[in-house]
């Protein structure tokens, strides 16, 4: 399937008064393009660029600024044991410095939750890591989270639109295109969600 180019300067002028958070819509679509098909970039006229150049030094500076706790890094299901009734993280290598939501992502991105599953299950890790020290507050913890994860099916849309691109086999082309848009369509929906 095709994604649909609006002029920037319409996109630019619907957005301006929606909250930042929520004027990511031309610039994802402009980054996939740019990423996916740089033979196009030429082509693409200036405003669009600007909102590509606005994402890079918006939503990346305010997450690049957000405090950084020590994570575990890689803390999926197939990483935590049981113990005397609780599940204690092993295989400790990918540990680093780094934004809490992301080990929260990571354990809850493989479960096929419902949006109200989901946000009981930030609540109950916000609480949690309240109690070790978390500093922020729980609309914050929330808006990270969808951005994080916002990004996560950003760079899955991105990478299948580069194998679509390196394939010569045409079904392969459009079942990658198809997920492709799939996940980019689940990133804008993660940035306009309310939780």
């Amino acid at each position: 399937p095709k994604i649909k180019e609006k002029s920037a300067k319409k996109r630019f002028k619907k957005h301006s008064t929606i909250p930042t958070r929520q004027n990511y819509n031309g610039i994802f679509k402009q980054l996939v393009i740019e990423r996916a098909m740089p033979g196009k970039n030429k082509t693409l006229d200036s405003g669009l660029m600007d909102l590509a150049e606005s994402y890079k030094g918006s939503i990346a500076d305010e997450l690049e600024q957000e405090a950084k706790y020590f994570i575990h890094g890689d803390i999926y299901a197939r990483n935590l044991m049981v113990q005397n009734e609780q599940l204690i993280p092993i295989d400790w290598n990918t540990a680093m410095y780094g934004l809490v939501q992301q080990d929260v992502l990571n354990l809850l991105s493989k479960l096929k939750l419902t949006s109200k599953e989901e946000n009981f299950y930030l609540d109950r890790a916000f609480e949690k890591l309240s109690q070790r020290g978390y500093a922020g507050n729980l609309s914050h913890f929330k808006k990270t989270y969808s951005e994080l994860k916002a990004h996560e099916y950003l760079i899955k849309a991105v990478r299948n639109l580069e194998r679509a691109n390196k394939t010569s086999d045409y079904q392969r082309k459009q079942m990658l295109m198809i997920v492709a848009n799939s996940n980019f369509t689940t990133a804008l929906k993660e940035l306009e969600s309310e939780r």
